[in-house]
């Protein structure tokens, strides 16, 4: 994949390939140790099981917000390793129904598989992260090597420290869930687009389209890349003065054809159509109006028809909105700034700057490859103001396809470093992020960098940003090693009742509380700022468990309430 520009044997390239070495050293360490150490959390207990039932069952009722590429990929070891599952009559049954959120029933399966079926949930679950563990690592290193090609070793060593050293990818990389595949799908695509911006040549076309449709059947955020490709496409055009209209129309009903094509293949060339809308039923209605009146009448062509039905319920949700808390504040309907405030507070000051000074130098690297930085810089921003638009603020991972694309452009900034004090410059913002990153290793999903500190993330995001499920197991140790004389209560919002039996926690329900006793409260992020429960946060906090859980202590007969 990499070959030394002119003499391979001198201390560019070893000192790089050292820097390679170690970075990627460092990112697997980290994430087999996050793996290990984390408890399964809430998408998981939605996208292995669902994983596994599309290997065992053939179908993909199931979770059907999400395609089922990813999730196929992390239930393929699980699937080899032949393990007990629940019944499944009465919730597949349920899950077939077409206008009909079948998340509940997804969610039920989950919970049997992983804590009611005599299965060892941790191994399971780490099976299943270990696939996502070798993506991310494949990302990083396919960073690197687009950066090589760009700039050489040194830009390859920089964009390799700072993907390694990147707290969304190690935290997200580290579990099984949707978003590294797209984020690795994303990066391929960029590049692919770039040569065939660059080449205009018909292999990088068909490889455009072909990794466009495993985005599409990775996660459905890849409808956001359309009007990337077709912006970046427009700007190099009008640029090389090329603008052709027919040509390009035509191209991409090619693109469209082969996409669609990958979809259908997966999906065993299914031509069902869907039912005909016969009003509400027991279960509820899954689509708005606007969606069913689609489906009726274009339910024909709208094909494999339970891909369409995952399709709208996401854009139903990005349209629609979904439950969000940014700055202390909860909403449906979500923020326009909710990203790039996720961006300003949970990404390490060092690679902010880093950004920022190549962003200042944009002219210089327009005028050296002017394709790339349309790609790169112009994706990221198409990209992030698509997500700005959406009503769906879940986490920064949803914006986590960006990253590759700044850390590649950031690394262009060993052809603009030249003199001494930007050398050192450079350094002390690469070593800045590295710490930052380093001082968080026992939680990187929570991290938030140097301005905010991890130990205050709860104060402006929650959700996969802070708490996502993960210190479950965390709270059982602490609980086993710290015996209290008071009654322990604990509200932890992603326990489920089979998970408080399967790992054997004992302390109360908060829904159990007694006002008139002395009691020690143990409660995650959202049930902490939660509107509903402002009396807990004027109760002290003696304790934090993994930065993320507080212990609060209640005197009763000091009348605390």
């Amino acid at each position: 994949m990499f070959k030394a520009k002119g003499k391979s044997k001198n201390y560019k390239f070893w000192l790089a390939l050292t820097v390679i070495i170690l970075s990627l050293g460092f990112a697997s360490a980290q994430m087999i140790y996050l793996a290990k150490q984390q408890s399964i959390t809430t998408d998981e207990k939605v996208h292995v099981p669902s994983g596994f039932s599309y290997w065992k069952f053939g179908n993909f009722y199931l979770n059907p917000e999400h395609p089922p590429l990813a999730k196929l990929l992390v239930g393929l070891p699980v699937y080899l390793e032949r393990p007990f599952y629940p019944d499944t009559a009465k919730l597949f049954e349920a899950s077939k129904i077409f206008y009909y959120d079948s998340w509940s029933e997804a969610r039920q399966w989950g919970e049997q598989f992983f804590y009611n079926s005599q299965n060892n949930a941790e191994k399971i679950v780490f099976t299943s992260r270990a696939v996502n563990i070798v993506l991310t690592l494949g990302l990083i290193i396919f960073i690197a090597f687009w950066a090589f090609q760009i700039a050489g070793w040194p830009a390859a060593a920089l964009a390799t420290v700072l993907a390694a050293f990147t707290p969304l990818f190690l935290a997200h990389g580290s579990l099984a869930n949707t978003d590294t595949l797209i984020t690795l799908g994303f990066t391929l695509l960029s590049y692919a687009w770039w040569r065939y911006l660059k080449e205009r040549s018909w292999k990088w076309f068909i490889a455009s389209s072909v990794i466009l449709g495993i985005c599409a059947l990775s996660k459905f955020s890849f409808v956001a890349f359309i009007p990337i490709l077709f912006l970046t496409s427009l700007a190099v055009a009008i640029k090389d003065k090329k603008v052709r209209i027919w040509p390009a129309i035509l191209k991409a009903l090619i693109f469209s054809l082969i996409v669609w094509f990958m979809i259908l293949a997966l999906y065993g060339f299914s031509f069902e159509h869907a039912p005909k809308f016969v009003g509400f039923t027991q279960k509820g209605l899954l689509l708005n109006s606007l969606a069913i009146k689609i489906m009726e009448v274009f339910g024909q062509v709208l094909v494999p028809v339970w891909y369409f039905k995952g399709l709208f319920m996401v854009l139903g949700g990005a349209v629609g909105g979904r439950g969000a808390y940014l700055l202390g504040h909860f909403t449906l309907t979500g923020w326009w700034y909710y990203f790039p405030v996720a961006i300003a507070v949970k990404t390490s000051v060092g690679f902010l700057a880093q950004v920022i000074w190549a962003s200042a130098n944009i002219k210089k690297l327009l005028k050296k490859d002017f394709a790339l930085q349309v790609v790169l810089l112009g994706g990221a921003l198409i990209y992030l103001i698509v997500a700005m638009i959406s009503k769906t603020n879940l986490g920064l991972r949803h914006v986590m396809p960006i990253f590759p694309l700044l850390i590649i452009f950031v690394s262009q900034l060993v052809l603009i470093v030249k003199k001494r004090w930007q050398i050192i410059l450079l350094t002390v913002f690469i070593l800045a992020m590295v710490l930052s990153t380093l001082q968080n290793y026992k939680n990187q999903i929570a991290y938030f960098n140097e301005f905010v500190g991890t130990e205050n993330g709860y104060k402006y995001l929650l959700d996969s940003n802070y708490d996502w499920g993960q210190s479950l197991t965390k709270i059982r140790d602490y609980l086993k090693q710290n015996k209290f004389g008071e009654t322990v209560y604990l509200s932890y919002e992603w326990m489920s009742p089979g998970e408080k039996e399967y790992y054997g926690i004992k302390a109360a329900e908060l829904s159990e509380f007694n006002p008139n006793q002395d009691a020690v409260i143990i409660v995650g992020p959202g049930t902490y700022m939660n509107p509903q429960n402002s009396w807990l946060r004027n109760l002290p906090i003696i304790d934090r468990v993994d930065n993320t859980i507080f212990v609060l202590k209640y005197n009763g007969s000091a009348g605390d309430n």
